[in-house]
């Protein structure tokens, strides 16, 4: 039997980057897990979020909440996004949810950078095509774009100089 083993790693594995103005990291410690309003739950989803997170249901390009956060994706899908460390942020959420919502763990299939700094704006009007205006993009909405190859969602936490 082969003594090679397979060891989970962070998507970006600590990226970290400074300079010209802008800083952007790897955010870790968090954990993204899909969900899912099955059938004509949505009602009783509603007041598992409301019961177990105190969270409302955002609607489709919006967000709700702060530490935890639901983002919003479609009329049927959000991303729960929160402090976790590790595997099993799956069963977290399903221990608050119950068998209220279709639940997927996804955090190491998307990555979450934290950018700022006085160019932060800049560099992401090169690589995004978003409106960054606060009229357009205001704190904590999401928007999902394509980057290149990559699908992507931004949402505003925070307004900084430059960001």
């Amino acid at each position: 039997m082969s003594e090679t083993g397979l060891m989970a790693t962070a998507p970006l594995d600590g990226f970290a980057f400074s300079g010209d103005g802008i800083s952007v990291e790897a955010v870790e410690d968090l954990a993204i897990v899909a969900v899912s309003v099955p059938g004509d739950g949505q009602a009783a989803l509603g007041e598992a979020l409301q019961a177990g997170y105190d969270l409302e249901w955002p609607g489709t390009g919006r967000s709700s909440g702060e530490r935890t956060r639901l983002i919003g994706l479609s009329p049927d899908q959000a991303f729960l996004i929160f402090r976790h460390d590790g595997h099993g942020a799956e069963a977290v959420v399903a221990g608050k949810l119950g068998e209220t919502a279709y639940l997927f763990d996804q955090s190491d299939a998307w990555a979450v950078l934290r950018m700022e700094g006085a160019r932060c704006r800049a560099a992401l009007e090169r690589i995004c095509m978003l409106d960054l205006d606060d009229a357009a993009f205001p704190e904590g909405a999401p928007a999902a774009r394509r980057w290149s190859t990559f699908r992507s969602s931004c949402c505003a936490r925070g307004r900084r100089a430059g960001c």
